[in-house]
C-alpha cells in the first residue's frame, strides 16, 4: 500500500516525467494487489492528500500505466494529472496469452489537467487494445460530452 501519512493535511505532490523504458511515470506491469490511497492514513476515505502529477506531453503516456495482466488493484483519493496531450491513466495493452488487465478499481479521485500549467490531456483515462497499440475508448471524452449534455 502506498498511502498519505495519517497527519498530511495538505497534498503530497509526486511529479516527474514517464519512465523512459514503459508508457508512464508510474507502472503496474503485471502488478496484483497494489493499493495506491491517497486518504490521510490510508483509510479509503475521500479525501485528496496525494497529487500525481505527469510532466510528459506525448500521447500513449501516462501517470499511471497498468498492463500485462495487472489485476486487483486500486487507485483511491488521488489527483492523478496528465501533461498536455498526454493521458491520466492507460490501461493495457497485455502481453500476447494474457487474461488481460482485470479489476482495476478507481475511486474518489481527480482526473484532469495539470493544475501548475495550462492546456487539458489528450485522454483521462486509455483502454489500450493489444493487436495495434491504439486507443480503443476514451473515458475522459465520453466524461466530457456528458458534462456538456448536462449543463
Amino acid at each position: 500500500m502506498f498511502r498519505a501519512r495519517s497527519d498530511a493535511s495538505s497534498t503530497i505532490n509526486i511529479i516527474g516525467p514517464y519512465n523512459t523504458s514503459f508508457g508512464g511515470m508510474i507502472v503496474l506491469d503485471g502488478a496484483d494487489h497494489i493499493i495506491f490511497d491517497g486518504s490521510p492514513g490510508g483509510t479509503l476515505g475521500t479525501t485528496r492528500r496525494l497529487r500525481f502529477r505527469s510532466r510528459d506531453a506525448t500521447p500513449f503516456r501516462a501517470a499511471f500505466y497498468i498492463y500485462n495482466d495487472a489485476t486487483n488493484n486500486l487507485l483511491n483519493a488521488l489527483a492523478i494529472e496528465g501533461g498536455l496531450g498526454s493521458s491520466n491513466i492507460s490501461i493495457g495493452p497485455e502481453s500476447s496469452g494474457g487474461s488481460g488487465n482485470d479489476f482495476t478499481t478507481i475511486q474518489n479521485c481527480k482526473i484532469g489537467h495539470r493544475t501548475d500549467s495550462v492546456g487539458i490531456p489528450s485522454y483521462g483515462i486509455l483502454l489500450m487494445d493489444l493487436v495495434e497499440c491504439k486507443p480503443i475508448m476514451s473515458l475522459f471524452k465520453i466524461m466530457i460530452s456528458l458534462a456538456a449534455v448536462m449543463q
